[in-house]
């Protein structure tokens, strides 16, 4: 008789399930920790309980927070690292690279190209949310036909005072904002567009302060603009005619982690559809995966025109210097007291 008789049905099913889902490995045998940094979010709880369905014998630590704080903690624990895996964004993973291991997911095929953060040839990290940054506009107080369509438009004197933006030195939508119409723009343009927007040291103040009518329109993530409608605001969503620029926050692995293979495991299981599509369930966000599911009331991202102007490396890149350019111009617009 040989072993796999000697196991017994029941035994050779566990081992079998242990193959499929562990890509070789026992994954059912798998135990100890795994410790994941990052944003918090519904999906955490969500994702957890999924794993553990697969690892039960893993326990899932979590300690969250925005990118700054999630980098800082990284950098303080450089000599000794405690966490395993990250959920960041561009410029926490590429920006800092030294701190993160190159690796390449065995999901590779199902992302799209502008969905890898890479450094060189190396891919750092694989993309888990999808932000695109468009126009919210409150038909209470701007009449949608005298909204603006573009970018471009922004620069123009009647929509001075009438639109909202997060701050880009203190929020990463507020800065690909920026970065996009210095782009397409230039030094002239992006200083015209500085003088007409009120920014905010938060991203959410944004919609809020658009759905309650303070403000006529914002320049905001997508999904909290059909938040808003899904509440019942005043509230229309425009996709600039220039297209959109997708950029992506992503699941990176710790250098040197106290837990090489239970961090692998956990960040693979984020990169694959059941970990994208969960994510899209909880928050209504799009994966970048090409195969995850569409969320709910967004156009399908087949449908939406991309910017070939902006290119997210080159923002990514400049971060420091276009955030000193974007400080020169909103002190000098403070100095004019306008």
């Amino acid at each position: 008789m040989n072993r796999l008789s000697k196991l017994g049905t029941a035994s050779a099913a566990v081992l079998t399930a242990a193959m499929v889902f562990g890509g070789g490995t026992a994954a059912l045998a798998q135990s100890g920790e795994v410790t994941y940094y990052g944003y918090k979010g519904a999906m955490i709880p969500a994702t957890i309980k999924a794993f553990n369905k697969i690892y039960p014998n893993i326990k899932v630590k979590v300690i969250t927070g925005q990118g700054t704080e999630t980098l800082a903690r990284i950098k303080a624990e450089k000599e000794n690292p405690q966490g395993d895996v990250i959920y960041g964004d561009t410029n926490s993973l590429i920006n800092n690279y030294q701190y993160f291991e190159p690796y390449k997911s065995k999901h590779h095929d199902a992302f799209p190209a502008w969905s890898l953060m890479m450094v060189g040839d190396k891919i750092m990290a694989y993309g888990y949310n999808v932000s695109i940054q468009i126009f919210v506009v409150n038909t209470n107080v701007m009449k949608i036909g005298d909204a603006p369509t573009s970018w471009k438009q922004l620069m123009e004197p009647k929509y001075k005072g009438k639109f909202m933006v997060g701050n880009p030195a203190l929020s990463s939508a507020g800065y690909y904002s920026f970065s996009q119409m210095y782009i397409m723009n230039g030094r002239e343009g992006a200083e015209k567009y500085v003088e007409n927007g009120t920014f905010m040291p938060k991203t959410n103040l944004v919609p809020a302060n658009v759905g309650r009518g303070e403000t006529a329109f914002g320049l905001v993530e997508e999904t909290k603009s059909w938040g808003l409608a899904d509440k019942g605001f005043p509230v229309k969503v425009i996709y600039p005619d220039e297209g959109v620029v997708p950029t992506v926050a992503g699941i990176g692995l710790i250098k040197n982690r106290p837990n090489m293979e239970n961090g692998r495991l956990f960040a693979e299981f984020m990169n694959s559809r059941e970990g994208h599509n969960i994510n899209v369930a909880t928050r209504n966000r799009r994966a970048p995966r090409k195969d995850a599911d569409a969320p709910r009331g967004l156009a399908p991202f087949s449908e939406l025109k991309l910017n070939p102007k902006v290119n997210v490396d080159e923002t990514v890149k400049n971060r420091d210097a276009w955030v000193k350019i974007f400080d020169e111009f909103f002190y000098k617009k403070q100095k004019k007291g306008s």
